[in-house]
């Protein structure tokens, strides 16, 4: 699963977690450093709290979001602009001209 979310104080966030039967994987990618510094220390509480509710395997980091991988970067692209997830780069320009089209429909 990707969220994205635009905080106020923290900038931007974009979030990749991947859920299994007995595990969890979370990584949290952050646009400004001081986000990440602000993270990091409450990771192994939120890692306790889930190993509470069930969860045997729980891998959670914070990163900068500059270090995301470049295919995770381009779905959160994707998103950003509301694309489906598993659109390529040479349909993106067919998909940009279907949305231009469809505005005064939407209004």
């Amino acid at each position: 699963m990707l969220f994205l979310l635009n905080l106020e104080y923290l900038g931007p966030h974009r979030i990749d977690a991947y859920v299994s039967k007995n595990g969890l994987r979370v990584i949290f990618y952050a646009g400004e450093t001081r986000a990440v510094e602000l993270v990091t220390p409450e990771l192994p509480s939120f890692q306790e709290t889930l190993g509470s509710m069930g969860y045997r395997e729980v891998l959670l980091a914070a990163k900068l979001l500059r270090s995301i991988p470049q295919d995770k970067a381009e779905k959160f692209d994707a998103l950003t602009i509301g694309a489906p997830v598993t659109i390529n780069l040479l349909n993106m320009k067919a998909y940009f001209w279907i949305v231009i089209l469809t505005i005064p429909a939407r209004l």
